[in-house]
């Protein structure tokens, strides 16, 4: 195919990626109306009530306690719509009926939702962009096929959670890294002049920008950049003859100093409110407890009841340390998570068997073909996630061993260790594995198109050895 077919294909491709995901919005939405439901998910209804008070001037959740309840970005993106709806029901008699001002809000949801359409649509164009560069443009259009109709990836387009802007600040990530990686072995294949250089380190200190995002979008990336150091020291291991250790080490710098740069105003932020550096949230040691304690799962199955537990347990030592003549350190909120996260440290330490073995309960429940969320509510979803997943994984395995050697394939593959690993200590859910499938659609691609392509090479083989066959007879 010439490069204006793949063009129009990729046109197409984009469209079908749109189309299913608005379809699916809309279907999504009829249901919850049926149901008489803005959200299924406990954790949309925090990003949308933070988006409302954030269109008022308030970054919390419920109360003064709660400043620093979630990442800043998705709520910011929400609060257009959550404005709208205010000013819809504000403009209402003040004795509307709450049909009304429900009828308002879902319209700014179903906005929402169009808005992570558009934002899932990006993801598939920036599959196909680091596919494209790792391997070929064919390649590309069948990973950006996988990604287009994953029911994983739409789901996280649809709905109202934070995936839906972390995904493409992820791949974006993830595609500037790509890109300088490639850039330097460039550079050291030849000589290049001292601008050329800049632009590699500056395409690195784009990706930090974008992967800081990602953290304000979802906390757990923020260990990302120490998966990603271990990954361009490999890769000077592997290309020490053509790469320096140097060279290597300015690049994850300016990946780095983007990620600082980009975080710098919420650290600000939240140093001005408690007076302690919180790198991302206060909700890290009730996710942490979640997932190490005596009655867990595995899963979030006890609706965070606990902290309401941990709550009471430190009002009432605060009223003891206020009754001595002490002062109190820091933030409720503060004081709160830090009771929580050593609490979750202190059980994994006094019960390490039981610690392991629920890791390997959450490893299960994350990586499992099908889901067992109760919010999904429909087997047909739950099948066609299972089949499209293992066959993304099976072929994905097969492009990782295929371009084994090419600049850039480990790196889509390491989100899948990455997410595996933090949810071996937080909680394990169909949910956080999302993300990371839809990077391995980037190495699906490419083992797809090796799969045919050894199937007709095997072919022409075949073929060749039958007319030799022939041949000899005559």
């Amino acid at each position: 195919m010439n490069r204006f077919s793949n063009r129009k294909l990729l046109f197409g491709l984009l469209l079908i990626a749109l189309s299913l995901r608005m379809a699916a919005a809309c279907f999504w939405q009829s249901r919850l109306d049926t149901e008489h439901r803005f959200f299924r998910f406990g954790d949309s209804d925090s990003y949308w009530v933070i988006a409302q008070n954030l269109s008022k001037g308030r970054f919390e959740y419920g109360s003064e306690n709660s400043k620093i309840f979630r990442a800043p970005l998705y709520p910011l993106l929400l609060a257009p719509f959550a404005a709208d709806e205010n000013e819809n029901t504000s403009i209402s008699n003040p004795d509307a009926t709450v049909v009304g001002s429900g009828h308002s809000k879902r319209r700014s949801v179903f906005y929402a939702r169009l808005l992570g359409c558009a934002l899932g649509t990006l993801c598939v164009w920036g599959i196909f962009r680091i596919t494209s560069d790792i391997c070929s443009e064919e390649a590309g259009l069948v990973a950006g096929a996988l990604a287009a109709v994953y029911p994983g990836a739409i789901g996280m387009s649809i709905l109202i959670l934070s995936e839906s802007v972390f995904c493409p600040c992820m791949i974006a990530s993830i595609y500037a890294i790509q890109r300088s990686s490639r850039g330097l072995m460039d550079v050291n294949k030849r000589k290049s002049t001292f601008t050329e250089t800049n632009i590699t380190y500056g395409v690195a200190l784009i990706g930090g920008i974008f992967s800081g995002l990602a953290i304000l979008a979802r906390p757990s990336w923020s260990l990302w950049g120490g998966m990603l150091a271990i990954y361009v020291l490999s890769m000077w291991w592997l290309c020490r003859r053509t790469l320096s250790l140097r060279t290597i080490a300015f690049q994850w710098l300016a990946f780095a100093l983007g990620i600082i740069v980009l975080m710098a105003p919420w650290w600000i932020r939240n140093y001005a409110i408690t007076g302690k550096f919180v790198p991302t949230t206060l909700q890290v040691g009730a996710s942490l407890y979640d997932g190490l304690h005596e009655k867990a799962t595995g899963s979030s199955d006890e609706g965070m009841a606990f902290s309401g537990v941990f709550l009471a347990e430190q009002l009432r030592d605060d009223e003891l340390v206020i009754a001595s003549g002490g002062s109190l350190e820091s933030t409720l909120e503060w004081r709160v998570d830090r009771r929580l996260r050593n609490a979750a440290i202190q059980w994994a330490f006094e019960n390490p068997s039981d610690a392991v073995s629920l890791s390997l309960v959450k490893l299960v429940k994350t990586w499992q073909p099908f889901p067992v969320a109760k919010e999904i509510g429909n087997g047909a979803i739950r099948y066609a996630e299972g089949i499209v997943y293992l066959a993304i994984l099976i072929f994905g395995s097969m492009g990782a061993w295929s371009c084994r050697k090419e600049m850039g394939c480990w790196l889509c593959s390491l989100p899948c260790i990455y997410f595996a690993l933090i949810h071996m200590l937080f909680i394990g859910s169909v949910r956080y594995r999302q993300p990371a499938v839809l990077v391995l659609c980037v190495l699906a691609g490419i083992g797809f198109c090796w799969f045919v392509r050894c199937c007709q090479d095997r072919r022409l083989l075949t073929n060749d050895a039958k007319d030799g066959f022939k041949t000899s007879q005559t």
